[in-house]
């Protein structure tokens, strides 16, 4: 079953502190997405540290993970 993300905004500004956006899969939390303006941050469940990225980076690593690159 693809995982659940529910979000309902018409339009966002993240603010100091950003947001965490709750990321579940059949009902149990997998992890937490925390958005900023500085940074993107992957917090898995039951892990002390999360992945995180400047917005930079980011974007460097899905255009690397584009299906037309490769």
């Amino acid at each position: 079953m693809a995982q659940t993300v529910i979000m309902q905004t018409e339009c966002l500004h993240v603010k100091k502190g950003g947001i965490d956006l709750h990321v579940t899969k059949d009902g149990k939390t997998i992890g937490t997405l925390k958005v900023s303006n500085g940074t993107i941050e992957w917090c898995p469940r039951n892990k002390k540290q999360g992945i995180k990225l400047t917005w930079t980076k980011f974007d460097e690593i899905m255009k690397s993970n584009t299906k037309e690159d490769k």
